[in-house]
């Protein structure tokens, strides 16, 4: 498809899109979180949106709690990889778990970017020497 060409749409596109959209509508269901299992968060970012997913494995499967697909503003676009990364996961794990469920669970967040995982293994070791009571939330990488 170029410039000078129109998009077409035909018969089998516009089923092949509405059997995607029920696909999805059917696929996605939330559950409710079980307060003594821990959460799983995996965050991806692009220079101009975040995804993210709160999951947590419920009788032998991933169940999905919450996600998000939000775009960045002006701002938040110049910011750098590592701290546009750092925000999502900030943004799943502290804001839709909130102080309660924070302060008393093990969080695991998934992401794609190396700094952050050598973070926060920079971050385990500081504990340890401080002793500080500071909650759990580890970075892994998938």
């Amino acid at each position: 498809m170029t410039k000078k060409k129109k998009f077409e749409s035909s018969d089998a596109i516009i089923r092949s899109f509405e059997k995607g959209r029920t696909d999805l509508a059917e696929t996605l269901v939330l559950c409710h979180p079980f307060a003594t299992t821990p959460f799983t968060s995996r965050v991806d970012v692009s220079n101009s949106a975040i995804w993210a997913a709160m999951q947590q494995p419920t009788f032998g499967r991933w169940k999905l709690l919450v996600y998000f697909l939000e775009k960045f503003c002006l701002a938040q676009q110049n910011c750098s990889a590592y701290d546009q990364e750092l925000l999502t996961a900030f943004m799943v794990d502290y804001g839709f778990l909130g102080k309660q469920i924070y302060s008393l669970q093990q969080l695991k967040c998934f992401t794609d970017h190396p700094s952050i995982y050598l973070a926060n293994f920079c971050n385990l070791i500081l504990r340890s020497w401080t002793q500080q009571p500071v909650p759990d939330l580890d970075f892994l990488m998938p």
